[in-house]
């Protein structure tokens, strides 16, 4: 899907979008809605997330996923979230599958660089960090999920993008509580699921997947074009997201390479 856009970037070929895509001194975009879409996949993407209303996620603890990398988890996607992602599988039938990475809601916060494998100490050492999180990530207020980006990006970190395309919810006026802003029990537990893995009482099992060559800073910053359907974290981002990476520098001073903030997102759905 999307083989022509991501060809035609490749190739240097330049397109002509109605949409504004302005560079910051950071080299991640700023823009503004287009009025329109063009193009088949665009033409089919746009309405289905626009048919959506607008939605919450509430985040629920930090959790070093393989390879030692370091992400906010959410409680799950709410039903909102999980509609969009089976409308857009459907509608796209060539997609790939989703992997299993992106079936729950995370925010990749950075990597380790190449060459660097945690120990035992330094994962319980992150795991304490995690744990002393716990009650202020909890009590986090809910996100407010009002537009969904299709992505060209140049680096998976999402720090190099080509394209940013943004496509708003529609407000219906109900609150986060509402039911179809809850993720379903079933979601919420393969959450839990997940998170469970980097608990203390498992973590001799666990850290083989901790130390895991793939996923180093390499793997998110190196040049790789691909396209996506994200939420932007941009101004909505919790403060105890700050607070881990200092907590986190403190106890392991220089190991982490952390992304721009202004890249932070929720993957909802890759498009290829």
């Amino acid at each position: 899907m999307f083989a022509s856009l991501l060809d035609a970037l490749q190739t240097g070929i330049v397109l002509t979008l109605p949409c504004c895509v302005r560079l910051s001194p950071n080299r991640v975009p700023i823009e503004r809605e287009p009025p329109a879409m063009t193009g088949n996949e665009l033409n089919l993407l746009a309405p289905i997330v626009r048919e959506h209303p607008q939605t919450w996620v509430r985040p629920a603890g930090f959790f070093v996923a393989w390879g030692g990398v370091p992400t906010l988890v959410y409680r799950g996607f709410s039903r909102v979230l999980l509609d969009v992602k089976a409308r857009v599988s459907a509608a796209l039938p060539g997609l790939r599958p989703e992997n299993p990475g992106a079936r729950w809601p995370k925010t990749t916060l950075g990597a380790l660089p190449e060459g660097r494998t945690l120990t035992r100490a330094e994962a319980q050492a992150l795991r304490r960090v995690c744990t002393a999180l716990e009650d202020q990530v909890v009590h986090e207020e809910p996100i407010s999920v009002q537009a969904l980006s299709l992505v060209v990006f140049a680096s998976r970190s999402l720090e190099r993008r080509l394209l940013t395309f943004p496509i708003s919810l529609f407000t219906d006026g109900s609150g986060p509580d509402a039911a179809q802003h809850q993720p379903p029990e079933e979601h919420q537990a393969e959450v839990r699921s997940v998170m469970a893995q980097f608990a203390e009482e498992r973590l001799s099992e666990y850290l083989t997947k901790l130390q895991m060559p793939d996923h180093r800073e390499t793997h998110y910053r190196a040049h790789h074009i691909e396209a996506t359907l994200v939420f932007d974290l941009g101004p909505r981002q919790p403060a105890c997201i700050q607070d881990f990476v200092r907590a986190v520098d403190e106890v392991l001073p220089g190991y982490y390479s952390w992304f721009d903030p202004v890249s932070w997102h929720i993957t909802v759905r890759g498009l290829v």
